[in-house]
């Protein structure tokens, strides 16, 4: 079975069910879209429903995104590497982790799930604990 490293972009504007995609690709949810794209959350579910056109510039910043998860992704599976013991642990709140990883902002708690979950399918034997 062959799994696509990351939904296909398409050369002109996203649909809304392309952008679902991204979304979930991204561990994002209407609400952390909105921050991190600079719109608010209701436009982002406009998109979505298709009520309004995505803009054209979305795709490239979705694939900004992409790049810069990829970054934090190949960062943690490279620490998990270099430990004797290998654990990660998730949050069950942005607040949570905003608190321990500031720098992760505005990126939330679904977003770092995703990313521990593509880190530790290249990292066997790590623990994931709640924060």
């Amino acid at each position: 079975m062959t799994i696509e490293t990351r939904p296909a972009l398409p050369r002109a504007r996203l649909t809304g069910a392309e952008l679902r995609a991204w979304l979930d690709w991204l561990g994002l949810d209407p609400a952390e879209a909105g921050e991190v794209l600079g719109v608010r959350h209701d436009t982002v579910r406009r998109w979505l429903s298709g009520k309004e056109p995505v803009p054209i510039r979305v795709g490239s910043e979705l694939e900004a995104i992409d790049a810069a998860t990829a970054e934090v992704v190949a960062e943690l599976v490279q620490a998990l590497q270099d430990a004797a013991d290998p654990a990660v642990v998730i949050y069950r709140g942005d607040e949570d982790l905003w608190a321990q990883r500031p720098e992760l902002q505005p990126y939330g708690a679904r977003w770092w799930r995703m990313v521990v979950a593509r880190a530790t399918a290249e990292v066997p034997g790590v623990e994931i604990q709640w924060a």
